[in-house]
């Protein structure tokens, strides 16, 4: 049997002891010191981030789950640069690292080598410090002090700009998961109220209480076809005939309610699943538009990277059965359609597709892709078409861009559309189709389904009104209680 770990002189050596059949024994010893001396090297290394030196996310992890496991007191605080993106595209990425590395030195410089620290990746670093929950803020005052004084980088003057979340344990977190979570609630509170640094509140661990409870559901969402497709029509301005529909994903949650997608689709993203909902709305979309109408579905990032996705759609929309279906669009978000990469869009539109530019006016960076691309679909962001008021200057601008997307065979819709003096200002502007509450809410499809998919006129008239969507969605769901 071996005896590993035998010290002899200040050397390792592994002790082998094997019994021989005559009652002797038999001993090898083998001197592993160098060995053990590169293992332990190569495991310091690999728990190092390679940029700063600093322990790494999963050494990081480890590290805050055995200071938990002790019962000791701890303010964890989450932290990253303001703007490093644009440091990155302004000044180089090797530029980004040295910053990165200078900040890495001033934490190991100036605050106590006890305190766990790491990079957690990106510009995003963590710090654990042993302290009670009313020590945060000046744990959060000490970091920021020893991060944000000016330096030169490549003959540049630079003040680093940081935001910091904090979460104490054991008030707000009893493990490693929880504790991160919190404290990342934190830093985005903080990021948008551009605050230096936010604590973790009350709020933010009922909605981490909240998000853990969906976050156990969702198999069970996925598997039992909870996800589903709720339809908004699009509305013809000149015949005043729905012509067709958005499709929004909904998740009718029995006991809790239909839950909209800012409450699941970052966890549906981490679960892996983001891309089975996308596929699941094409195949709905794809079915509703059998009666000649129009269906849009969304985009999601993710799906811009997938290899599969024309193949996907291109069998999806050639499975149809009547040869007079309606057109499928595609939305992509305007502040995401450069990352659809050229071939990318012009492979889904030779699919059978059309590619929509949604939310067209928040960021105003993809006019070319209306020259370079058949884009088929212009959505005017809602926002935009609210702060027109009186404003002529504004109004003559988004005429000529409506003007500009028909000359090259685009239809413009108009979305938020809430009243009537919009919807008047929206025709007066040239738009095509209005989507809008005032003209129909979004409606789950088995309401739907029979109308969109049948032969003839459609008025917004027909379409479910709020009670009865409201009446369908409480047998659906059935009692509710709190998330």
């Amino acid at each position: 049997m071996p005896a590993t770990g035998a010290n002899v002189s200040g050397r390792i050596v592994d002790v082998t002891v094997v019994a021989i059949s005559d009652g002797s024994v038999a001993m090898t010893f083998v001197d592993v010191t160098d060995e053990r001396g590169a293992e332990a090297r190569f495991k310091e290394l690999a728990a190092r981030d390679h940029l700063t030196g600093l322990w790494n996310r999963n050494r990081f992890r480890a590290e805050l789950s055995a200071n938990i496991a002790s019962g000791m007191p701890l303010v964890v605080a989450l932290l990253d640069l303001d703007d490093f993106k644009l440091i990155n595209d302004t000044m180089g990425h090797s530029t980004g690292d040295l910053l990165l590395q200078v900040l890495g030195d001033r934490l190991t410089s100036n605050l106590p080598s006890h305190w766990t620290m790491a990079r957690l990746g990106g510009d995003e670093f963590a710090i654990a410090a042993p302290a009670m929950s009313d020590e945060a803020e000046a744990i959060a005052t000490r970091i920021s002090e020893a991060l944000t004084l000016p330096l030169e980088l490549e003959g540049i003057r630079i003040t680093p700009e940081i935001s910091i979340g904090l979460a104490s344990h054991p008030l707000d977190g009893r493990d490693e998961t929880t504790m991160l979570r919190m404290a990342e609630a934190a830093l985005q509170s903080a990021k948008d109220s551009g605050d230096r640094f936010r604590t973790c509140t009350e709020r933010d661990r009922v909605d981490a209480a909240r998000r853990d409870r969906l976050s156990r559901s969702l198999a069970a969402g996925l598997d039992e076809e909870q996800f589903m497709l709720y339809a908004q029509p699009f509305v013809d301005l000149s015949t005043y005939q729905i012509v067709g529909a958005e499709g929004l994903a909904r998740w009718v949650l029995p006991g809790t309610g239909v839950l909209t997608p800012n409450l699941f689709l970052d966890l549906l993203g981490m679960s892996g699943n983001l891309t089975n909902l996308t596929d699941h709305m094409i195949a709905h979309a794809a079915a509703l538009t059998e009666g000649g109408r129009i269906m849009s579905i969304n985009l999601s990032p993710a799906d811009l990277h997938r290899t599969d996705l024309v193949d996907l759609v291109s069998q999806t929309v050639n499975a149809r059965t009547n040869p007079d279906a309606g057109r499928l669009w595609l939305e992509i978000l305007e502040s995401r359609v450069f990352a659809a990469g050229h071939d990318m869009i012009d492979d889904l539109i030779a699919s059978g597709v059309d590619v929509a530019i949604d939310d067209f006016g928040a960021a105003f960076s993809s006019l070319t892709r209306l020259a370079d691309h058949e884009i088929a679909v212009l959505k005017l962001d809602r926002a935009l078409l609210q702060s027109l008021g009186s404003n002529h200057r504004a109004r003559r601008l988004i005429r000529s861009v409506v003007d500009a997307s028909h000359d090259l065979g685009a239809v413009v819709v108009a979305e938020g559309v809430e009243t009537m003096e919009a919807c008047s200002v929206v025709e007066d502007l040239g738009c095509d189709l209005v989507q809008g509450y005032l003209l129909g809410r979004p409606a789950p499809e088995p309401l739907v389904a029979d109308l969109l998919t049948r032969e003839g006129g459609l008025t917004p008239d027909e379409w479910p009104d709020h009670e009865a969507i409201q009446a369908w969605e409480v047998e659906a769901v059935g009692p509710v209680s709190a998330i």
